[in-house]
């Protein structure tokens, strides 16, 4: 398992991280027109307007979304 998004962002196939810097962009995009999302929407690269640890918080949520269908 990696140890933080940047680190298994940079595992990921050339296709894969491209998914992922659009899906990024889209949403960032959404959150920067939707003001009442900003405090619920957890965006890489981009500081949270309440968590100061937002890249952690993310990463923890990543991974057990991860583990979902472990045992």
């Amino acid at each position: 398992m990696s140890e933080n998004l940047s680190h298994y962002r940079q595992a990921l196939l050339d296709e894969r991280r491209s998914t992922h810097a659009t899906l990024v962009g889209t949403i960032a995009e959404h959150v920067k027109n939707v003001s009442d999302v900003d405090e619920l929407a957890f965006v890489p690269g981009q500081q949270h307007p309440v968590c100061s640890d937002s890249e952690e918080v993310l990463w923890l949520a990543l991974e057990q979304l991860m583990f979902v269908d472990a045992p």
